[in-house]
């Protein structure tokens, strides 16, 4: 049997095309569709640590729907070299409609960990360094030292932070059981009873 050869600098040559035609496309369908495309991602990265461009693409209703959806791969390489954001893994898409592929998680380049934030705008950063430890890392039966230590490695150094792990995680559903080990809260009686087994 002889093994396939894949020519990577001509799958890549071809990915590149496909996301410029598409793009191009829908450029001509709307006016500066591209442009609108990249403000929602700068707009998004202004407010999250990490995150999928279907994230971007369900938090941007005012965007219009492009005719293939590829073209919003191009849109993310032209945040990267912008460098609003920067690619940092792959995560399972959450949309039932891919079919749980895989997808490219960004984390911002211009969200401010120093600039003056509120409480509420401290706990929702502990949220989505939450969900971002989720998604990429592990889901639960996690300890909470295990989410400062990712958090610390994506940048974060605000000490005000340490204080609101715990509201965030309770906040995101989570509730600490045996070992102080974080797992969703039980949803019913029932569920409780077996997670408590």
């Amino acid at each position: 049997m002889q093994q396939t050869v894949i020519d990577f600098k001509a799958a890549k040559r071809r990915r590149d095309e496909g996301m410029q035609r598409a793009v191009d496309h829908a450029d001509r369908k709307v006016d500066g569709w591209q442009d609108i495309a990249l403000a929602a991602f700068y707009q998004h990265a202004q407010t999250h640590v990490t995150f999928t461009t279907e994230q971007v693409r369900r938090s941007s209703p005012h965007v219009p729907e492009p005719p293939d959806k590829r073209a919003w791969g191009a849109v993310a390489r032209r945040a990267c070299k912008e460098r609003y954001i920067q690619k940092v893994g792959i995560v399972q898409a959450q949309s039932p409609t891919v079919h749980c592929m895989y997808v490219t998680l960004y984390q911002s380049q211009v969200l401010d960990l120093t600039a003056p934030l509120d409480e509420a705008e401290w706990k929702k950063l502990g949220r989505d360094y939450i969900r971002a430890f989720r998604s990429t890392v592990k889901a639960d039966g996690f300890l909470m030292g295990e989410v400062v230590a990712f958090a610390t490695n994506l940048g974060i150094a605000h000490p005000r932070m340490q204080g609101w792990w715990i509201e965030a995680a309770e906040a995101e559903g989570l509730e600490e059981r045996g070992g102080g080990r974080w797992y969703p809260k039980a949803c019913c009686p029932e569920c409780e009873a077996s997670a408590d087994a």
